[in-house]
Order: C-alpha cells, then structure tokens, then sequence
C-alpha cells in the first residue's frame, strides 16, 4: 500500500517511514501541504491509498484563506486534507488516519463531523500510538484490498 506522510519532523517522520516500510508499505514524505500536493496531484501515475497526517506544520502550499483558518499553521496539514482530498475524494476519508500532537486542538476548534470517520491517533499517547497506527494501517490495508 503506498502511504502519503504528511510530516514536518523529521525524527517523527522517520519514525513513520520506518514503520510502515517494516510493514510492507510504501512511504512517500511530505514535509508541507505544497509536498503532499505534487503527491497527491501525481496520484493517477503513483496511487496514494493512506495518508497519515500531523496536523502542525508549515502553511506552504495553502491559499489566503486556508492560512487564516490554520491557526498559524497549528491545523494545516488537517485544512489540506479537508480542502484538497476530502472534498474530491470522500472515500479517502476511511483511508486517513490524523497523528499529531494537536489533537485536542482540532477537536476544540473543528466541528466533530467534520472528521468523523478519520482515524485519529494522539502522539501523546507514547506507549500506545505505535500499536494504534499499526492498527489503523491493517485495517485500511484490508479496505484497499477488497
């Protein structure tokens, strides 16, 4: 299953990268919105079945409007997901799986059926947010498959 990460750290992306590739996956980085775009855009030629997305990062690659909604960039990997994949592709929607320390942020700030159905993993949740993402990789690997 080739997995679309959309992750500014590189420690943590590392960390995902290597988690996926020991699973059998195929990880392409993404350190901004613009990066995950050129992914995502070039997606007929090389499929992007998952995303796996923090939420804080850089707002390169959002418009005008997308940045003053970001929260100075604490929400702008979610608000590039929302824009740009949910809108054009629902079915992505079970295929994506938000990991970030900023959770709470999101779910203050955002309505939950805005992303509902979206698997959602806290970093804060150390001991078991590995055992979670691995999970929610099994469980859309299955959904891709079918």
């Amino acid at each position: 299953m080739n997995v679309l990460v959309l992750e500014d750290r590189g420690a943590t992306a590392y960390y995902v990268t290597s988690l996926l590739e020991e699973n059998g996956h195929t990880a392409f980085d993404a350190y901004n919105p613009a990066d995950a775009q050129s992914y995502w855009e070039n997606r007929a030629e090389v499929p992007v079945h998952c995303i796996i997305l923090d939420l804080q990062m850089p707002m390169d690659g959002l418009t005008k409007d997308q940045k003053a909604e970001a929260e100075g960039g604490t929400l702008a990997g979610w608000i590039w997901c929302r824009d740009n994949v949910l809108s054009l592709v629902p079915e992505m929607r079970q295929r994506t799986i938000i990991y970030s320390d900023f959770v709470p942020v999101l779910v203050a700030k955002k309505p939950e059926e805005e992303f509902r159905g979206i698997k959602v993993i806290s970093k804060r949740q150390r001991t078991s947010a590995a055992d979670k993402l691995v999970a929610g990789l099994r469980e859309i690997s299955r959904m891709v498959s079918a």
